[in-house]
């Protein structure tokens, strides 16, 4: 947990490179979204800093969103014709 802490706290920094760092580490961790949506949803319920909490929310609605796309993709791919 305190990793990922890390990857939001650096989601928001305002260096570049650290930022670019973090957005591959949180591409990664979409790969699995329970897990990151599990993260997310602890962090925003533990996270003192209002920054942190609000990067949770909106990236809570991005996996749910990117998670119910992909489950429609699915869907309509094996629907007969």
């Amino acid at each position: 947990m305190e990793d990922f802490n890390h990857i939001l706290s650096s989601l928001l920094s305002p260096d570049n490179a650290t930022r670019a760092a973090a957005e591959l580490r949180l591409e990664e961790a979409k790969k699995n979204p329970d897990a990151l949506a599990n993260a997310l949803i602890s962090a925003l319920r533990h996270s003192s800093g209002v920054e942190q909490r609000s990067l949770c929310a909106v990236l809570i609605r991005r996996v749910r969103d990117d998670t119910i796309c992909h489950a429609g993709r699915t869907n309509s791919a094996h629907r007969a014709p």
